[in-house]
């Protein structure tokens, strides 16, 4: 058999990946995230209606890690492709019109999207500022969204979703900020984080609570912990405080690994859920 490797991990890239944005996009340039002490661009999706009316306003969804969500050129690996899949969405009038907010993360991701204190790689307890990540949503870009683009400001049209450790903040969103945040998408939420007693942070979070107010839509892929079983046990949590079958949506992916490309795959099905047009 003959094996050709393209390239190694080490070799330098002898191309740029090219930009691969569509539709309308508007670029915020370094936005000041004075809760996190650092500034990134804001990318804002929207819907081609928007430019039609005058008049008209859309719901909102902020999504996180927002260098991968729209352009394979600042994307770490893949994109998530949000761009092309919300023109086919609303062409097909499978969702509503959506204005999509990427927010990119800063280099200290794990500390920026951690809410609870969590013990790190090295076994060291360490405060995360996940709070401050989602106060600087609330309190300082939405207000400048809301501002700026004709949105729908009520919980009801605003959402949150992100994957990893940005679904454990969409999950974290759900339980302690749903005056702000109506829906949040969940996509492969890190389970693994554990706190000082060795026990999952969001599980313990979730025993803090008596009811969760916010619809929320939650998946995994049975390769990215060996089955179900930990997934299984955070259904059961969220069941248990309320969370009907028009509150969740559940999905199961058996091919599901834990990466954008599988995320980008069920982006539309949780979209059509999520913000059905209808």
């Amino acid at each position: 058999f003959l094996f050709e490797v393209p390239a190694w991990k080490t070799d330098t890239p002898t191309m740029t990946a090219r930009d691969t944005l569509t539709g309308q996009i508007d670029v915020i340039a370094n936005f000041e995230m004075s809760e996190l002490q650092r500034e990134g661009d804001i990318l804002v999706y929207l819907p081609p209606n928007y430019s039609i009316s005058d008049s008209a306003h859309f719901p909102v969804m902020y999504m996180l890690d927002g260098q991968n969500v729209f352009n394979r050129k600042t994307a770490y690996s893949d994109e998530w492709q949000i761009d092309e899949s919300m023109e086919k969405l609303i062409a097909n009038k499978a969702v509503k019109d959506t204005i999509i907010v990427a927010i990119p993360n800063g280099p200290k991701r794990w500390h920026e999207y951690n809410p609870w204190p969590y013990l790190d790689q090295k076994g060291e307890l360490q405060q995360g500022k996940g709070h401050d990540t989602l106060n600087f949503i609330k309190n300082n870009l939405k207000p400048f969204i809301d501002g700026k683009f004709r949105t729908k400001k009520d919980r009801k049209n605003t959402g949150l979703a992100g994957s990893s450790l940005g679904g454990l903040m969409a999950l974290y969103a759900a339980l302690e900020h749903s005056d702000t945040f109506g829906f949040v998408g969940a996509f492969s939420p890190s389970l693994g984080v554990v706190n000082a007693h060795n026990e999952g942070v969001l599980a313990a979070a979730l025993k803090q609570h008596q009811t969760i107010e916010t619809r929320v839509y939650v998946d995994m892929g049975k390769l990215e912990y060996d089955g179900y079983q930990e997934f299984d046990e955070l259904i059961f949590h969220l069941r248990d405080k309320g969370l009907d079958s028009e509150q969740l949506m559940v999905v199961k992916d058996d091919i599901g690994r834990h990466c954008e490309l599988d995320w980008s795959k069920r982006f539309p099905d949780a979209m059509k859920w999520l913000l059905p047009n209808s």
